[in-house]
């Protein structure tokens, strides 16, 4: 679960608790045989994935050929921020198992269950997660595909954990949504 960047780094914080309160009460299990369609391009994201047995293949008419999906792998990850359309498909390769967590619940439970300090690390990654996917428009996917898009998302988390003012307090993380809007994906 720790393998998305702002998780890892919530998790390293003194009070992880909360954050590991707000995970189990979210998270579900799927899994399926060699072939299955995960999610098809352009469905309404409720869920953000993380891989965690077997192989997947994610492709999207903006990449020139697939992507493998190893295990471990946040699928997803703008529905966390904003409302999500997918933007490719997830097959599976090979019999695979993955978690799924509700973005809904998520963001509701988020408030409750966070100390103030990891709600606002948190919301405020969501805004810079938001104000690049504004730049990004219609090339923002559903995976980071490569090694420059995980390090563009670990510079945000520690952008979030400490450019935060102390008197920034987002609370409703459901407030974000992108301003290319779901219908141009």
């Amino acid at each position: 679960l720790f393998s998305l960047p702002i998780f890892r780094k919530v998790m390293r914080r003194q009070h992880q608790e909360g954050l590991a309160r707000v995970l189990c009460f979210n998270l579900a299990e799927g899994s399926a045989i060699p072939g299955h369609e995960v999610f098809p391009n352009g469905a309404q994201a409720t869920t953000v994935l993380c891989t965690t047995l077997g192989r997947m293949s994610y492709n999207s008419k903006r990449l020139t050929e697939a992507v493998d999906v190893e295990p471990n792998t946040w699928i997803s990850e703008p529905a966390l921020w904003g409302q999500w359309k997918r933007a490719g498909v997830l097959i599976t390769s090979t019999a695979a198992r993955w978690l799924e967590l509700d973005v809904t619940r998520f963001r509701s439970i988020l408030p409750a269950h966070a100390d103030n300090r990891t709600r606002d690390i948190i919301c405020r990654y969501a805004a810079l997660f938001e104000e690049g996917a504004n730049k990004l428009g219609p090339g923002l996917l559903d995976i980071a595909v490569d090694h420059d898009d995980l390090e563009a998302r670990d510079k945000l988390v520690e952008d979030a954990a400490s450019n935060s003012p102390p008197d920034f307090r987002v609370t409703d993380v459901s407030k974000t949504s992108f301003r290319f809007g779901v219908a141009q994906l």
